[in-house]
């Protein structure tokens, strides 16, 4: 029986390991380059920097007449839209709609003059080249750009090649990409996530296709583990001979998978369940009942008493969220670096109330215990793992210890880990990326750890592939 049953695993593993230790070759390459260049993204800062200050002057129309005609909206924001202040107005299905500030009338695409205009404020020494414009291309394909589609791609003719992604929709900045991002990601990130446009369009599809490819090369790699186990126990019982019983690559096959197999094992477990998407584990987003709840009142209440052109008279105002905490109106105020809050009554301040805080989500989890806390190292390791702002307060929901990460400045949760959430950080977040507790962003020793890892996980996937080539292929004559 246990004969049979290794015949099977052996065949199992020889011919999965044709498609799947080519597949995890790559996946090891490609997670090389990404230790040192990851995918092009920009932050809140960037993106506002080559937006306009708002002119309190251009503003004729309040944010009660506008959602007088969208009461159903989800959000609004105030901008400088190539100059002239609009509403960017998000709906239910969360869709956007311009409404100029001036007029109080819907705004049609920008065209790609303003786009050149808009891009020319990103570096003023650099001359501004051809725009494109761009349904969805390889830097723009995640879904977060769906809504501010179509995209203008414009070319700086400056050192480093850059390429800007304006909204059409919103004059917005999106993206940023340098020849060296775009050339060093085509082998990194794109290869890493399968990140190919025509697919990764389609997140379903894509999504789908990533988690069993990302399964079968976790069975194939278990099954590996366990027949270079029991061969290796099988050697060392019938003549001692342990690694010496093998010839050429198979001994560097199973001297590979045996030392370095575990670690490489919790890798591909790791980048498995990276694409969870909450098929095993709980997501990290607050439900819409208790964000109502810390609000306290709709979009459409704080419009009616919030004036815009109050808000950003004589302020260097670049972008302003109408919303809401605790029942109270109030207006989040953005300027390239700072951050305020400006209340119904026109005081301002850097943040929200500690209390009147600690309140409201109290308020929001009725049943149990909250209690705000200072961050510790295993906080910081949950804050990182969802990419929540160091800026954010920390807060403990018994009696199930969910975790609370909660925006100052908006009172809005910006991750919430219960149990299963928390076993979801360790399993992916720490073991793909051994940024444990304690462990810095940029420790050396991690990354010289990472790359000799990454190293060791090629060589064996490149070992694999080519012996079970060798035993699949047809013979020769």
């Amino acid at each position: 029986m246990l004969n049979r049953l290794l015949a099977a695993l052996t065949w199992l593993h020889r011919w999965a390991s044709v498609l799947f230790c080519l597949l995890l070759a790559l996946w090891f390459a490609s997670g090389g380059v990404m230790l040192f260049v990851p995918f092009p993204s920009i932050s809140a800062e960037q993106r506002l920097a080559i937006a306009q200050p708002l002119d309190a002057a251009q503003i004729r129309v309040e944010p009660r007449d506008v959602l007088r005609r969208m009461p159903d909206a989800k959000g609004l924001r105030l901008i400088s839209r190539d100059g002239a202040a609009a509403y960017i107005v998000t709906s239910p299905d969360r869709s956007l709609a311009v409404i100029d500030a001036r007029s109080g009338e819907s705004t049609g695409l920008l065209g790609p003059q303003a786009a050149q205009r808009i891009a020319g404020r990103y570096r003023p020494s650099s001359p501004v080249g051809e725009v494109h414009q761009v349904e969805y291309d390889q830097w723009t394909v995640h879904q977060a750009f769906d809504f501010a589609r179509p995209w203008y791609r414009v070319v700086l003719h400056d050192a480093s090649h850059t390429q800007l992604y304006i909204s059409a929709v919103t004059g917005e900045l999106g993206q940023i990409t340098t020849r060296r991002q775009r050339v060093l990601n085509g082998v990194g990130a794109v290869l890493h996530w399968v990140y190919f446009t025509p697919l990764r369009r389609h997140w379903s599809a894509w999504d789908q296709l990533v988690w069993w490819l990302s399964l079968g090369a976790l069975g194939s790699s278990v099954a590996g583990a366990i027949l270079g186990t029991i061969r290796f126990v099988q050697a060392r019982r019938r003549s001692g001979a342990g690694f010496r019983a093998f010839r050429g690559l198979w001994r560097w096959h199973h001297i590979l998978g045996l030392t370095a197999g575990l670690v490489l094992l919790t890798w591909i477990l790791s980048g498995w369940l990276s694409m969870d998407h909450q098929r095993l584990f709980s997501g990290s987003e607050p439900t819409e009942t208790i964000t109502a709840s810390l609000r306290g009142k709709a979009i459409f209440d704080s419009a009616v008493e919030m004036s815009a052109s109050n808000a950003v008279t004589g302020l260097p105002v670049r972008e302003a969220t109408l919303s809401a905490f605790a029942g109270q109106s109030l207006w989040i105020l953005r300027d390239t670096d700072r951050r305020w809050i400006q209340f119904v009554d026109g005081t301002k301040a850097d943040a929200l109330d500690g209390p009147l805080v600690l309140d409201s989500i109290r308020r929001a989890f009725p049943a149990q215990t909250v209690n705000r806390k200072s961050e510790t190292a295993l906080d910081r390791f949950y804050r990182r793992s969802e990419e929540a702002a160091a800026s954010n307060w920390v807060f403990d929901v018994g009696p199930g210890n969910a975790l609370l990460f909660v925006d100052p400045q908006s009172g809005g949760i910006s991750a919430m880990l219960d149990a299963s959430r928390r076993r979801y950080s360790w399993l992916y977040f720490g073991l793909h990326s051994w940024r444990l507790p304690g462990v810095s962003e940029d420790s050396i020793p991690r990354l010289v750890a990472m790359a000799i890892a990454l190293v060791a996980g090629f060589s064996l996937s490149i070992t694999g592939v080519i012996l079970a080539y060798r035993r699949v292929r047809p013979n020769r004559t």
